[in-house]
Protein backbone atom coordinates (compact mmCIF):
# COMPACT_ATOMS: atom_id res chain seq x y z
CA UNK A 1 0.00 0.00 0.00
CA UNK A 2 1.63 3.66 -1.08
CA UNK A 3 1.41 6.56 1.19
CA UNK A 4 2.86 7.60 3.88
CA UNK A 5 3.11 4.84 7.33
CA UNK A 6 2.76 6.11 10.87
CA UNK A 7 2.73 2.97 13.30
CA UNK A 8 1.07 3.12 16.26
CA UNK A 9 3.06 0.58 18.06
CA UNK A 10 0.90 0.19 21.06
CA UNK A 11 -1.69 -1.22 19.28
CA UNK A 12 0.33 -2.88 16.54
CA UNK A 13 -1.35 -0.95 14.26
CA UNK A 14 0.36 0.73 11.05
CA UNK A 15 -1.97 4.16 9.86
CA UNK A 16 -1.32 4.74 6.18
CA UNK A 17 -2.04 8.24 4.29
CA UNK A 18 -3.63 7.05 1.04
CA UNK A 19 -3.16 8.68 -2.17
CA UNK A 20 -5.95 10.80 -4.01
CA UNK A 21 -7.38 8.78 -7.14
CA UNK A 22 -10.75 7.82 -8.26
CA UNK A 23 -11.77 5.11 -5.96
CA UNK A 24 -11.92 8.15 -3.08
CA UNK A 25 -15.14 9.96 -4.72
CA UNK A 26 -15.62 13.27 -3.98
CA UNK A 27 -12.21 14.33 -2.12
CA UNK A 28 -11.11 17.73 -3.90
CA UNK A 29 -8.82 20.29 -2.62
CA UNK A 30 -5.57 20.71 -1.61
CA UNK A 31 -6.42 20.25 2.12
CA UNK A 32 -8.02 16.60 1.87
CA UNK A 33 -6.54 13.76 2.83
CA UNK A 34 -7.73 9.80 3.08
CA UNK A 35 -6.40 7.36 5.82
CA UNK A 36 -6.15 3.65 6.55
CA UNK A 37 -5.41 1.86 9.50
CA UNK A 38 -4.13 -1.50 9.05
CA UNK A 39 -2.95 -4.65 11.10
CA UNK A 40 -0.63 -6.96 9.06
CA UNK A 41 -2.50 -6.76 5.70
CA UNK A 42 -6.25 -6.53 7.08
CA UNK A 43 -7.94 -2.73 7.00
CA UNK A 44 -9.42 -2.25 10.39
CA UNK A 45 -10.50 1.21 9.61
CA UNK A 46 -10.55 4.10 6.79
CA UNK A 47 -11.57 7.93 7.40
CA UNK A 48 -11.09 10.90 5.27
CA UNK A 49 -10.44 14.22 6.41
CA UNK A 50 -12.13 17.65 4.72
CA UNK A 51 -10.00 21.09 5.25
CA UNK A 52 -11.88 23.35 2.32
CA UNK A 53 -14.30 24.90 4.86
CA UNK A 54 -17.10 24.88 2.97
CA UNK A 55 -19.23 23.45 5.75
CA UNK A 56 -20.47 25.75 8.09
CA UNK A 57 -21.39 25.09 12.00
CA UNK A 58 -21.89 28.07 13.73
CA UNK A 59 -19.04 29.99 14.28
CA UNK A 60 -16.64 27.44 14.29
CA UNK A 61 -14.16 26.50 12.04
CA UNK A 62 -15.23 23.16 10.96
CA UNK A 63 -13.78 20.34 9.16
CA UNK A 64 -15.40 17.40 8.15
CA UNK A 65 -14.79 13.73 8.46
CA UNK A 66 -15.86 10.84 5.99
CA UNK A 67 -15.69 7.83 3.99
CA UNK A 68 -15.70 6.57 7.26
CA UNK A 69 -15.40 2.61 8.26
CA UNK A 70 -14.35 0.67 11.28
CA UNK A 71 -14.53 -3.53 12.26
CA UNK A 72 -14.49 -2.43 15.76
CA UNK A 73 -14.51 0.62 18.45
CA UNK A 74 -11.25 0.29 18.90
CA UNK A 75 -9.75 0.82 15.76
CA UNK A 76 -12.58 3.21 14.96
CA UNK A 77 -11.52 5.23 17.95
CA UNK A 78 -7.94 5.11 16.44
CA UNK A 79 -8.84 6.41 13.18
CA UNK A 80 -11.22 9.09 14.65
CA UNK A 81 -8.53 9.97 16.83
CA UNK A 82 -6.01 10.94 13.97
CA UNK A 83 -8.32 13.19 12.07
CA UNK A 84 -9.13 14.98 15.06
CA UNK A 85 -5.62 15.56 15.14
CA UNK A 86 -4.93 16.27 11.53
CA UNK A 87 -7.66 18.60 12.19
CA UNK A 88 -6.50 20.57 15.60
CA UNK A 89 -2.92 20.97 13.70
CA UNK A 90 -4.56 23.03 11.09
CA UNK A 91 -6.45 25.24 13.38
CA UNK A 92 -9.81 23.98 13.19
CA UNK A 93 -12.17 24.26 16.12
CA UNK A 94 -14.96 21.57 15.31
CA UNK A 95 -15.15 18.48 13.53
CA UNK A 96 -18.35 17.05 11.88
CA UNK A 97 -19.19 12.91 10.86
CA UNK A 98 -19.43 10.86 8.80
CA UNK A 99 -19.64 12.86 6.39
CA UNK A 100 -18.31 12.26 2.88
CA UNK A 101 -17.66 15.78 2.64
CA UNK A 102 -21.06 17.89 2.59
CA UNK A 103 -24.77 17.11 2.65
CA UNK A 104 -24.67 16.55 -1.17
CA UNK A 105 -22.82 13.12 -0.51
CA UNK A 106 -23.12 10.16 2.16
CA UNK A 107 -23.47 11.00 5.47
CA UNK A 108 -24.99 10.48 8.91
CA UNK A 109 -24.94 6.55 10.63
CA UNK A 110 -27.35 4.74 11.68
CA UNK A 111 -28.13 4.73 15.39
CA UNK A 112 -31.73 2.41 15.13
CA UNK A 113 -32.00 0.03 12.21
CA UNK A 114 -35.14 -1.19 13.31
CA UNK A 115 -36.12 -4.51 11.11
CA UNK A 116 -36.64 -3.20 7.86
CA UNK A 117 -33.96 -3.96 5.38
CA UNK A 118 -32.24 -1.65 3.66
CA UNK A 119 -34.02 0.21 1.20
CA UNK A 120 -32.12 1.65 -2.30
CA UNK A 121 -29.80 4.62 -2.26
CA UNK A 122 -29.67 4.54 1.66
CA UNK A 123 -26.28 4.96 3.44
CA UNK A 124 -26.47 2.10 5.86
CA UNK A 125 -24.19 1.35 8.61
CA UNK A 126 -23.41 -0.59 11.59
CA UNK A 127 -25.55 -0.17 14.21
CA UNK A 128 -22.57 0.25 16.52
CA UNK A 129 -20.80 3.36 14.96
CA UNK A 130 -22.20 6.62 16.98
CA UNK A 131 -21.02 4.51 19.54
CA UNK A 132 -17.19 5.26 18.52
CA UNK A 133 -18.34 8.86 17.77
CA UNK A 134 -19.50 8.88 21.43
CA UNK A 135 -16.40 7.55 22.91
CA UNK A 136 -14.52 9.68 21.02
CA UNK A 137 -16.34 12.34 22.41
CA UNK A 138 -18.50 13.65 19.98
CA UNK A 139 -22.29 14.69 20.49
CA UNK A 140 -25.42 14.33 18.95
CA UNK A 141 -25.90 17.71 16.86
CA UNK A 142 -28.64 16.75 14.25
CA UNK A 143 -31.50 13.51 13.98
CA UNK A 144 -32.87 11.90 11.07
CA UNK A 145 -35.48 9.56 10.10
CA UNK A 146 -37.13 6.90 7.33
CA UNK A 147 -40.55 6.28 7.59
CA UNK A 148 -42.77 3.63 5.50
CA UNK A 149 -46.08 3.99 4.93
CA UNK A 150 -48.43 1.00 3.99
CA UNK A 151 -51.53 2.68 4.00
CA UNK A 152 -50.76 5.00 0.15
CA UNK A 153 -54.01 6.36 -0.54
CA UNK A 154 -54.64 8.55 2.28
CA UNK A 155 -57.33 11.47 2.55
CA UNK A 156 -56.24 14.93 2.83
CA UNK A 157 -58.45 17.81 2.71
CA UNK A 158 -56.02 20.30 1.87
CA UNK A 159 -55.29 18.74 -1.57
CA UNK A 160 -58.56 20.03 -3.01
CA UNK A 161 -57.75 23.64 -1.88
CA UNK A 162 -54.76 23.14 -3.47
CA UNK A 163 -55.59 22.12 -6.54
CA UNK A 164 -57.64 25.21 -7.24
CA UNK A 165 -54.58 26.81 -6.29
CA UNK A 166 -53.13 25.40 -8.95
CA UNK A 167 -55.97 26.10 -11.51
CA UNK A 168 -55.63 29.59 -10.62
CA UNK A 169 -52.15 29.68 -10.82
CA UNK A 170 -51.78 27.83 -13.85
CA UNK A 171 -49.42 25.54 -12.22
CA UNK A 172 -48.60 22.66 -14.37
CA UNK A 173 -47.05 19.19 -12.71
CA UNK A 174 -45.23 16.91 -15.04
CA UNK A 175 -43.34 13.47 -15.79
CA UNK A 176 -39.51 13.67 -15.32
CA UNK A 177 -38.37 13.64 -19.15
CA UNK A 178 -35.81 10.82 -19.81
CA UNK A 179 -35.08 12.08 -23.04
CA UNK A 180 -33.87 15.36 -22.21
CA UNK A 181 -32.73 14.66 -18.14
CA UNK A 182 -29.75 17.11 -18.41
CA UNK A 183 -31.93 20.01 -18.92
CA UNK A 184 -34.49 19.12 -16.45
CA UNK A 185 -31.84 18.55 -13.64
CA UNK A 186 -30.18 21.64 -14.68
CA UNK A 187 -33.51 23.24 -13.96
CA UNK A 188 -33.72 21.20 -10.61
CA UNK A 189 -29.71 22.25 -9.57
CA UNK A 190 -31.07 25.62 -9.70
CA UNK A 191 -33.91 25.18 -7.53
CA UNK A 192 -32.34 23.14 -5.27
CA UNK A 193 -30.01 25.85 -4.80
CA UNK A 194 -32.96 27.95 -3.71
CA UNK A 195 -34.70 25.40 -2.12
CA UNK A 196 -31.86 24.03 0.30
CA UNK A 197 -29.91 27.85 0.81
CA UNK A 198 -30.86 27.58 4.51
CA UNK A 199 -30.89 23.80 5.37
CA UNK A 200 -28.90 22.63 8.00
CA UNK A 201 -24.93 22.33 7.10
CA UNK A 202 -25.67 23.64 3.54
CA UNK A 203 -23.31 23.89 0.63
CA UNK A 204 -23.18 24.61 -2.65
CA UNK A 205 -22.84 22.55 -5.34
CA UNK A 206 -21.58 22.99 -9.08
CA UNK A 207 -24.07 21.90 -11.93
CA UNK A 208 -21.34 19.59 -13.11
CA UNK A 209 -21.01 17.48 -10.13
CA UNK A 210 -24.42 17.79 -9.42
CA UNK A 211 -24.76 16.11 -12.91
CA UNK A 212 -22.38 13.63 -12.36
CA UNK A 213 -23.86 12.62 -8.89
CA UNK A 214 -27.92 12.57 -10.19
CA UNK A 215 -26.96 10.78 -13.72
CA UNK A 216 -25.91 7.42 -12.00
CA UNK A 217 -29.28 7.00 -10.74
CA UNK A 218 -31.21 7.61 -14.48
CA UNK A 219 -31.05 4.10 -15.46
CA UNK A 220 -33.60 3.47 -12.51
CA UNK A 221 -35.94 6.19 -12.65
CA UNK A 222 -39.64 5.64 -13.36
CA UNK A 223 -40.66 9.46 -14.38
CA UNK A 224 -43.86 8.82 -13.43
CA UNK A 225 -42.73 8.69 -10.14
CA UNK A 226 -40.54 11.74 -10.56
CA UNK A 227 -43.01 15.48 -10.87
CA UNK A 228 -41.71 18.36 -11.95
CA UNK A 229 -44.27 21.22 -10.87
CA UNK A 230 -43.59 24.68 -13.41
CA UNK A 231 -45.19 28.03 -13.60
CA UNK A 232 -44.88 29.85 -16.82
CA UNK A 233 -42.48 27.80 -18.04
CA UNK A 234 -39.96 27.41 -14.93
CA UNK A 235 -39.59 25.07 -12.19
CA UNK A 236 -40.70 26.03 -8.75
CA UNK A 237 -40.98 22.29 -7.63
CA UNK A 238 -40.54 18.34 -7.70
CA UNK A 239 -40.84 15.50 -5.83
CA UNK A 240 -37.76 12.71 -6.73
CA UNK A 241 -39.33 9.19 -6.15
CA UNK A 242 -37.63 6.04 -7.21
CA UNK A 243 -38.62 2.84 -7.22
CA UNK A 244 -37.25 0.48 -4.50
CA UNK A 245 -35.26 -2.09 -6.83
CA UNK A 246 -33.54 -3.84 -3.40
CA UNK A 247 -36.95 -5.08 -1.72
CA UNK A 248 -38.37 -7.97 -1.99
CA UNK A 249 -41.65 -8.10 -3.53
CA UNK A 250 -42.87 -11.07 -1.69
CA UNK A 251 -42.40 -9.75 1.45
CA UNK A 252 -45.14 -8.61 3.88
CA UNK A 253 -44.45 -4.26 2.57
CA UNK A 254 -44.22 -5.64 -1.02
CA UNK A 255 -43.23 -3.58 -4.15
CA UNK A 256 -41.87 0.42 -2.23
CA UNK A 257 -41.56 3.45 -3.65
CA UNK A 258 -39.00 5.78 -2.22
CA UNK A 259 -39.38 9.54 -1.68
CA UNK A 260 -35.98 10.58 -1.27
CA UNK A 261 -36.34 14.23 -1.86
CA UNK A 262 -39.17 16.97 -2.10
CA UNK A 263 -38.45 20.75 -2.57
CA UNK A 264 -39.99 24.19 -3.85
CA UNK A 265 -38.56 27.68 -4.24
CA UNK A 266 -38.99 29.98 -1.43
CA UNK A 267 -42.01 31.92 -2.29
CA UNK A 268 -45.37 31.89 -0.23
CA UNK A 269 -47.15 31.70 -3.55
CA UNK A 270 -46.13 28.16 -3.73
CA UNK A 271 -47.55 27.08 -0.11
CA UNK A 272 -48.94 23.93 -0.27
CA UNK A 273 -47.18 22.29 -3.05
CA UNK A 274 -44.48 20.13 -1.28
CA UNK A 275 -47.45 18.75 0.47
CA UNK A 276 -49.70 18.06 -3.26
CA UNK A 277 -46.28 16.35 -4.88
CA UNK A 278 -46.10 13.68 -2.08
CA UNK A 279 -49.81 12.99 -2.15
CA UNK A 280 -49.78 12.99 -6.15
CA UNK A 281 -46.51 10.38 -5.44
CA UNK A 282 -48.91 8.20 -3.39
CA UNK A 283 -51.67 8.12 -5.74
CA UNK A 284 -49.61 7.37 -8.90
CA UNK A 285 -47.85 4.49 -7.07
CA UNK A 286 -51.01 3.30 -5.63
CA UNK A 287 -52.48 2.83 -9.33
CA UNK A 288 -49.20 1.21 -10.37
CA UNK A 289 -49.63 -1.41 -7.89
CA UNK A 290 -47.22 -0.55 -5.24
CA UNK A 291 -47.87 -1.44 -1.67
CA UNK A 292 -45.86 1.01 0.62
CA UNK A 293 -43.58 4.10 0.17
CA UNK A 294 -40.81 5.09 1.80
CA UNK A 295 -40.03 8.42 2.83
CA UNK A 296 -36.54 8.40 3.19
CA UNK A 297 -34.00 10.43 5.59
CA UNK A 298 -35.86 13.18 6.75
CA UNK A 299 -34.52 15.64 9.24
CA UNK A 300 -36.22 15.70 12.14
CA UNK A 301 -36.71 19.72 12.09
CA UNK A 302 -37.58 19.51 8.50
CA UNK A 303 -40.69 20.15 7.30
CA UNK A 304 -40.88 17.51 5.40
CA UNK A 305 -41.27 15.25 8.24
CA UNK A 306 -45.14 17.12 8.75
CA UNK A 307 -45.86 15.80 5.18
CA UNK A 308 -44.58 12.22 6.60
CA UNK A 309 -46.76 12.00 9.23
CA UNK A 310 -50.23 12.36 7.46
CA UNK A 311 -49.54 8.49 6.25
CA UNK A 312 -46.14 6.91 7.86
CA UNK A 313 -43.78 5.34 10.75
CA UNK A 314 -40.66 5.59 11.25
CA UNK A 315 -38.74 2.71 10.20
CA UNK A 316 -35.07 3.34 10.86
CA UNK A 317 -33.09 6.69 13.02
CA UNK A 318 -29.88 7.93 11.96
CA UNK A 319 -27.32 11.00 13.91
CA UNK A 320 -24.43 13.43 12.94
CA UNK A 321 -22.01 13.92 15.14
CA UNK A 322 -19.75 16.74 15.77
CA UNK A 323 -17.10 17.78 18.67
CA UNK A 324 -15.38 21.04 19.70
CA UNK A 325 -11.88 20.89 18.95
CA UNK A 326 -9.38 22.28 21.21
CA UNK A 327 -6.84 24.88 19.87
Amino acid sequence: MDGKIIPITHLDLKLFQLPKSSYIPNLKGNQSESWALVHKSEILALCSVWMDESVKYLKFRTGVLGHFFAQNTVSGQAILSHGLQVLTSKGFEYAIGPMNGSTWYSYRAIKDQGDVPPFFMEYFTPEFWPEIFNLSGFEEIASYSSARAHQILYEDPSIVKFEQKKANLGLIVRNFDLKNARRDLSAIHSLSINSFSNNFLYTDISLEDFLVLNEKVLPFIDPDLFLLAEHNGSLVGFVFAIPDILCNPNSESGRSVIVKTVAKISDRAYAGLGNYLVYSVHQVAGRKGYRSVIHALMHDQNGSVNISDKSAKTIRRYALFGKRLKP
